[in-house]
């Protein structure tokens, strides 16, 4: 298994807005600049994605990002993967995964932008996005911190491991792959430190 990368707890929230961002729709060049060069000096962690960019550019790895998001996640024809928490947990869509995720969301009054996903809400981007937000919210106070702890430990650590593993190797194997599976391994980092914040394992 590849050496995850080491994170400071801090950063979390970014890694998983990031993620989310990048899992629903492939970076843009503009997106990948600050992750090119010595604007990168500040985000350590970050190194695998650094490399990809540095290698290639930003133009072509915004490209290169693309085309594996297509071939991984989106291809309606045969896409390598099945980004759901339903799929992985249930064995096929809109099962119970996502059905008691959404009573979660219902329960905290956590209200779906419908203009930013137009997916199910057990897809790791929506995942990752309210783990983003709770997360900060928790660290701030303005949200109650049982409600990261429940995102986390119920819907996201039973699944989402899984998958982002899934997700790093099936990246590896592609020609041009690797931004995806440095994402991955810095989303499965964070989730490793959350887990252990808590005192929860990873495949809880």
């Amino acid at each position: 298994m590849p050496e995850r990368a080491a994170v400071d707890p801090a950063g979390c929230p970014a890694v998983y807005a990031e993620a989310a961002r990048w899992l629903y729709d492939p970076p843009e060049a503009e997106d990948l600049l600050p992750l090119a060069g010595r604007a990168a000096a500040g985000r350590p962690a970050w190194g695998a994605l650094q490399a990809f960019v540095a290698s290639r550019g930003p133009r072509d790895a915004a490209r290169d990002a693309a085309d594996a998001h297509w071939i991984l996640l989106q291809d309606p024809t045969g896409a390598r993967l099945e980004p759901y928490a339903s799929a992985y947990r249930d064995g096929a869509r809109l099962g119970p995964a996502l059905v008691a995720f959404r009573g979660f969301l219902r329960r905290w009054e956590l209200v779906p932008e419908r203009d930013r996903y137009r997916d199910l809400e057990d897809h790791p981007a929506f995942q990752l996005d309210c783990l983003a937000f709770l997360r900060k919210g928790a660290a701030d106070g303005s949200v109650p911190g049982e409600a990261f702890r429940e995102c986390l430990v119920a819907h996201v650590l039973p699944w989402m491991p899984r998958f982002l593993e899934d997700l790093e190797r099936e990246d590896r194997g592609l020609p041009r792959g690797g931004f995806y599976a440095g994402l991955a391994g810095l989303t499965r980092a964070c989730l490793d430190r959350d887990a252990a914040a808590l005192g929860v394992g990873p495949g809880t």
